[in-house]
C-alpha cells in the first residue's frame, strides 16, 4: 500500500514538512524525531520500493503573449522557485494558457497542493476560485484585491522608481521621462508614483508628455525627435528600455552622450545591450524563492496567517547612465 506524506505526519504527530526532511535525512530534524517519523514508517508498511507522494506546486504565468513569455523576470522566478522545491520534495507544474478558462482547466489537471502566481493584475477571477476552494496560494506582486487575505511577497516598487529617477537627478538630469508596462500592472503604477515623488522633492514639475504608461512607439518618436526631449529615462523594465534604445537610432541619438536610461530587473538581456543597462536589480530569483517557502508553510500549515513579504532591491550600475565630466 501506498501512503501519502500526509498520512505518515498525521500518525506521527509532526509536519508534513518534517515527515520530508525526514525522507530527505536533513539536519534541521533531530533524530529523536527522525527515529519517531521512521518508526511510524514502518508500522505503516512502509519500505524503499513504495512511493511516498510526491507533492507539487503549480506555477501560474501571465495568460499568454509573447512580451511574457520572453521577459527573463518569469523564467528567473521559477528558477528561485525551483531550488526550493528540489530541497523540500516537490515538483513544478508549469501552467500557461491564453485565457482564464485554459488557466483555470490547466490548474484542474495539476492537481498541485498549492499554487504560485507570477502575476498580480488580471488575476481576480483565479484568485476568488482559489479562495472559494481553500487553495494555497501566493502571489509574486502586489493583489489587485484581497490586500489583506492574500499572501504575496513584492519588491517596494514606489521606492524602487523613487531611487531610479533620483539616480537620473545625481547626474544632473532635469527632464526626465518614465515609461510603463502597461495601464493595468500595478508595479508599473507604483513606480511610476515613485519618479513622481523624486521630481517633487526636486521641485521640479512632472510634465504629462514624458509620461506613458506603456511603450507608445510614434508617440515615443515624436518626443524624442523634439528639441525638448528628455535627457534621461526610467524604464519599468529592461525589455523597454532595449525597445526605446532601438528608436534611438531614428532620431539620431546616442546612449548615453544624448540620453541616459535606467530600467528595471537587471536581466542577461540588460547586460548585453550595447551599452550594457544601468538596472534596478529587483532579485527575482529571490522573489521565487521567498515565495516558494511561504507557500510551503501555507501548505503545511493551513491556519497561518496571509502575510507580505518585500525584497530589497539594488542598482546595478553600467553605461547607459552619463557621468557629468
Amino acid at each position: 500500500m501506498s501512503y501519502t506524506l500526509k498520512d505518515i505526519a498525521k500518525k506521527a504527530g509532526v509536519s508534513v514538512s518534517t515527515v520530508s526532511r525526514t525522507l530527505h535525512d536533513h539536519y534541521s530534524i533531530s533524530e529523536q524525531t527522525k527515529q519517531k517519523v521512521r518508526k511510524v514508517m514502518e508500522e505503516m508498511g512502509y519500505t524503499d520500493a513504495n512511493r511516498l507522494e510526491v507533492r507539487s506546486i503549480g506555477v501560474i504565468f501571465p495568460k499568454t503573449d509573447q512580451d511574457s513569455l520572453e521577459n527573463p523576470f518569469y523564467l528567473e522566478s521559477v528558477q528561485g522557485i525551483g531550488k526550493i522545491c528540489l530541497q523540500q520534495n516537490f515538483r513544478i507544474h508549469l501552467i500557461t494558457g491564453s485565457s482564464d478558462a485554459e488557466l483555470e482547466a490547466a490548474i484542474k489537471i495539476s492537481h498541485a497542493q498549492g499554487y504560485i502566481f507570477l502575476y498580480s493584475e488580471n488575476s481576480k477571477h483565479l484568485i476568488t476560485t482559489m479562495q472559494k476552494h481553500k487553495i494555497p496560494f501566493v502571489i509574486i506582486g502586489k493583489p489587485s484585491h484581497s490586500n489583506n487575505t492574500s499572501l504575496y511577497v513584492d519588491t517596494d516598487n514606489v521606492e524602487a522608481g523613487k531611487v531610479a529617477t533620483q539616480y537620473l537627478l545625481n547626474y544632473r538630469h532635469k527632464r526626465i521621462g518614465f515609461i510603463g508596462a502597461g495601464s493595468d500592472a500595478i508595479f508599473s503604477i507604483e513606480r511610476k508614483v515613485g519618479y513622481m515623488q523624486a521630481l517633487l522633492q526636486e521641485q521640479i514639475e512632472s510634465r504629462p508628455e514624458y509620461i506613458f504608461d506603456t511603450f507608445e512607439k510614434e508617440a515615443l518618436l515624436a518626443l524624442m525627435k523634439n528639441p525638448e526631449h528628455p535627457t534621461g529615462w526610467v524604464c519599468c523594465d529592461d525589455l523597454i528600455a532595449l525597445k526605446l534604445e532601438h528608436l534611438c537610432h531614428p532620431c539620431h541619438l546616442q546612449i548615453p552622450e544624448d540620453i541616459s536610461v535606467i530600467a528595471f530587473n537587471h536581466s542577461l538581456i540588460g547586460n548585453q545591450s550595447i551599452p550594457p543597462l544601468t538596472t534596478i536589480d529587483i532579485h527575482a530569483q529571490q522573489l521565487g524563492m521567498e515565495a516558494a517557502n511561504q507557500l510551503i508553510k501555507h501548505i503545511d500549515n493551513p491556519y497561518l496567517f496571509a502575510t507580505k513579504i518585500i525584497v530589497p532591491f539594488s542598482i546595478i550600475e553600467r553605461e547607459s547612465v552619463k557621468k557629468p565630466r
